[in-house]
């Protein structure tokens, strides 16, 4: 893309307004993208500030395999099947732990769900005080 609008903009003469917007956007979408890989980081940051010493082994593995998906998120959210695929454990401990995240405010439930389909879903730490 960069090449073709370089292309056109030589073939315009003295005229490289299109030239320019096509970096000036490309420009925009980079500090966009930027953006969201700073606000991930923060993110995880304050979540792990938060939260980091209410995990036990299995939820800190779980919530460590969430972040290793990034800024895109962890598809579908967290189910019990998939919280004892990552964490290796039975269904009893698997629902027990959603259970204490769920009370400790670390996770929330999606919208949807209920049963067999109930999803959750990591809170986002705001700031050091206020969790949504």
């Amino acid at each position: 893309e960069y090449y073709s609008e370089l292309e056109k903009a030589a073939k315009n003469g003295l005229n490289i307004n299109s030239w320019l917007n096509y970096f000036s956007d490309t420009v925009k979408i980079a500090q966009d993208i930027a953006k969201k890989e700073v606000d991930f980081v923060l993110n995880k940051t304050r979540f792990y500030a938060s939260f980091a010493e209410k995990l036990n082994k299995r939820q800190a593995k779980m919530v460590a395999r969430i972040f290793s998906a990034g800024r895109k998120g962890f598809e579908g959210g967290i189910s019990t099947h998939k919280y004892e695929s990552i964490t290796k454990c039975s269904n009893r401990t698997a629902s027990r732990d959603l259970s204490d995240l769920l009370e400790k405010g670390i996770i929330t439930l999606l919208q949807g769900g209920g049963g067999r389909s109930t999803r959750y879903e990591l809170v986002i730490v705001k700031s050091r005080n206020l969790v949504i």
